[in-house]
């Protein structure tokens, strides 16, 4: 109620969030929520988490899949790789569900502060997109017995009545 009252005083939304200690995009929803529903609309905050279906819906397993294959799949025009927010845009999501996406696939790049040694490992992992689960290894070389020791364990830790979907991808 804050952010209207302040709103109704003809303050920017910059000022309001300074003034309140909050994000300048908090402030700008908060003032489309009362524009479009009025006192209806700030009563109280909307339910987290609805947009999605909930973490375990089949609603939410597919659009974590999407996530998934876009990011691995297809590169934006004139990038290497997708930004949180540009794939969030694209989709019609929040960037914090991409980023939250990505970090439990292991796909996130990490920084890391090492001395280099001209040694660098693999990382294999398997990702159960209605659960969130990651199955994972690492080994010091890339080969195909590496590979096939990783594929070997994900079949052992899967359901027999489950698909796999495999994906590839270099980062």
């Amino acid at each position: 109620s804050k952010i209207v009252l302040l709103a109704s005083q003809g303050q920017p939304n910059y000022k309001i969030a300074q003034e309140l200690g909050i994000d300048v995009n908090k402030v700008g929803r908060w003032r489309n929520r009362f524009v479009e529903n009025g006192f209806a609309g700030i009563e109280k905050d909307r339910p987290r988490g609805a947009r999605h279906g909930g973490k375990n819906s089949e609603q939410q397993a597919q659009l974590r899949s999407k996530v998934i294959r876009i990011t691995t799949q297809e590169k934006p025009e004139g990038a290497t790789h997708w930004p949180t927010r540009s794939l969030a845009r694209k989709l019609g999501l929040r960037h914090a569900f991409v980023h939250r996406v990505w970090h439990e696939a292991g796909l996130m790049k990490r920084v890391l502060s090492r001395r280099w040694t001209g040694h660098s490992s693999t990382l294999f992992a398997a990702l159960n997109t209605l659960t969130g689960e990651v199955i994972g290894q690492c080994h010091k070389r890339h080969r195909s017995q590496e590979f096939l020791s990783f594929i070997k364990e994900v079949n052992k830790q899967t359901p027999a009545d489950k698909a796999l979907h495999c994906t590839s991808m270099k980062m």
